[in-house]
Parts: structure tokens; sequence; C-alpha cells
């Protein structure tokens, strides 16, 4: 599989969100050497009939069942309540949930290797990834389809570390905050 691939297919299920849209972002990961796709949508859980559009359309191309298809926000990992992960970006759920389902260290380095080891990953997205999470991706040696957009508008969590950072603080200026 693609990243134009898997694009395409957030494409379909979730549809095309631009710059100028204020719906959620949601996003579909695998790690290629794994049965099993992540997806999220931000701000909300995914829907039955999108699990079933997920499971339909990869399983052709990803010998993949339909209980593998998991909502990435049941294992995402974070200090803070559900009911705070509205600006979570999907795409960094899907990496929460990727590293929690394979118990990695949540280090950099960690999860770099372990990625590596399982041949890498793809995550996509149905809009440009922003800035600090297309850094992330390219850091950890994640495909995505696509080019990097701006920083977002009010803050970014990492993944990795946990940390949340405003957009008004010293560390949201950098690529990818936390490291």
């Amino acid at each position: 599989m693609t990243a134009k691939q898997l694009y395409d297919i957030t494409i379909e299920i979730f549809g095309n969100r631009n710059e100028n849209d204020q719906a959620p972002t949601a996003a579909l990961g695998v790690i290629k050497k794994q049965v099993g796709v992540y997806a999220a949508v931000q701000g909300k859980v995914i829907r039955v009939d999108q699990f079933e559009q997920i499971h339909e359309a990869l399983r052709s191309m990803w010998d993949v069942e339909e209980e593998q298809v998991v909502d990435s926000r049941e294992l995402a990992q974070t200090a803070r309540k559900k009911s705070e992960w509205t600006g979570y970006h999907a795409e960094a759920l899907v990496l929460s949930a990727m590293i929690s389902a394979n118990v990695w260290r949540r280090e950099r380095n960690a999860v770099r290797a372990a990625l590596a080891e399982c041949g890498g990953a793809i995550i996509t997205a149905n809009a440009t990834a922003c800035k600090h999470c297309g850094f992330l991706m390219d850091d950890l040696g994640i495909e995505y389809y696509g080019d990097k957009g701006a920083a977002g508008l009010t803050g970014w969590w990492n993944p990795i570390t946990d940390g949340r950072y405003p957009q008004a603080s010293h560390e949201f200026a950098s690529n990818i905050p936390g490291f």
C-alpha cells in the first residue's frame, strides 16, 4: 500500500477538508508489517458505517478483518480527559494509538526504531498535515501524502511526550514541540 492509496481511501470515506473548512480532520494509519487500521476523527468517535467503509475499502489490498479497524481514541494515551481532546490532531491520535497497541516506549528514538523494525508506517488525513505533525512524521519515518501546512491556530499535542504546546508558547515555534 502507498500513501496515495491510503489517502484516496481517507478522502473517499471522510471527504476532503480544505483549509477554510472548520470540520474535524480525519486520519487513517497502518503499520506496514502488521494487519490493522487505525482511524481517528478529531473530537469525535468513528461511526459504525465508517468502520464498515474502512474495512470494505482496505480488505482487498490489506488482509484486514472488521475488528482490526480501531478507533484510535480508544488506544491513545494522554493525561487529559477525552472531553479535552478536541484540539488533538487526528494524525497525532493515530500515532499515539499505534504506540499504545504495540506497547512501545514513548521515547522518540524507541518509536522511530520500532516503526523501522515494522517496515514503517503510513498516516494520511483528509487535510494537509500541519507543520508539527508533518515534521514529526518525517522525523519518525512515517509516510504521508501531500505537503506540510502551517502550524495550527491554537496549539499542538505531542503524542510521544504528551506535552501540550499553546500557540503563544516558545516551544510552539519549533518544528516538533517537545523535542
